[in-house]
């Protein structure tokens, strides 16, 4: 049997929260996931993102791992002289 769920929730225009679980097999084979994650963001396009999250279990001899940062700068203001 497999279960997981997601939730995430903005709390006004700049912080989301966001919680993962993750649940597989039975005994032996049982594997779970849980995590944590948050994003600020600054203005529009320009976001800072963060997760942590723990697993356990035996798996199927396969793993994977990924880290990753995203900060997009703000557009440039052009200026000009009349």
């Amino acid at each position: 049997m497999t279960m997981g769920g997601r939730w995430s929730q903005w709390l006004g225009n700049h912080f989301q929260f966001g919680l993962t679980g993750y649940k597989q097999g039975s005994d032996a084979t049982e594997q779970t996931l849980a995590g944590a994650d948050m994003t600020w963001r600054y203005s529009a396009g320009t976001y800072l993102r963060g997760e942590f999250a723990q697993s356990d279990g035996a798996g199927s001899g396969y793993s994977s791992s990924r880290t990753e940062v995203t900060i997009t700068p703000p557009p440039l203001v052009k200026m000009s002289m009349l």
